[in-house]
């Protein structure tokens, strides 16, 4: 409810707070780390999905935040690669992958000019 708010602050200490409670709750740490990505903590979110991604490792959504981070890191060959996953795992996401993954050239454009 609260990062609907757009209240990310007390959003991130609730899903800390669940996390701790259970740490192996998927929805809460992946819900965590979307919160960090939203606070711009991108390494934080991270450490997250990585530890999400034992938890829940056919999970596409976390194969597609993982890109989203590395693409946020300027690691775009790590960004692929997570981005593929989320392909192979959910073909019919297809357009919405394949669009985060054709940002990784704007992005590239827009820091060379």
């Amino acid at each position: 409810v609260l990062e609907n708010l757009r209240r990310p602050q007390p959003a991130l200490a609730q899903y800390s707070h669940a996390c701790s409670l259970d740490p192996h709750s998927a929805l809460a740490r992946f819900k965590k780390a979307r919160v960090l990505m939203a606070l711009r903590q991108p390494r934080e979110a991270l450490v997250e999905l990585e530890l999400l991604k034992n938890v829940a490792p056919d999970e596409a959504n976390v194969y597609f935040l993982l890109g989203r981070v590395y693409k946020s890191l300027g690691d775009k060959t790590a960004a692929i690669r997570n981005f593929t996953c989320a392909l192979n795992l959910d073909p019919k996401a297809a357009q919405y992958i394949k669009e985060a993954m054709e940002s990784l050239d704007d992005s590239e454009d827009e820091e060379a000019d």
